[in-house]
């Protein structure tokens, strides 16, 4: 099972819960609520990512683009518990 949340469940007692004790996997928001897992996400090499998607769309009267990375960040000292991947 994956769950999903808010910014509001991004703690690090709900991750150990989640993958701990309900054998689960989650996909959690950042956002600066939480300053200092928000720098660390942002100092990221999201540069190197390999995994990026572009979206180019016009509508509304505007073009917008969309990007999305994904680093996998095990081995990048993220402080979060049982994160493997940022997006």
């Amino acid at each position: 099972m994956t769950v999903t949340a808010d910014a509001l469940h991004t703690q690090r007692e709900h991750a150990r819960f989640l993958v701990e004790d309900k054998k689960a996997h989650y996909l959690l928001l950042a956002k600066a609520n939480q300053p200092g897992l928000f720098r660390q996400l942002r100092s990221l090499p999201w540069m190197q990512a390999t995994a990026r998607r572009y979206d180019r769309e016009t509508g509304h009267g505007r073009k917008e683009t969309r990007t999305t990375r994904a680093l996998t960040v095990t081995d990048l000292g993220l402080d979060f518990p049982h994160a493997v991947q940022a997006a």
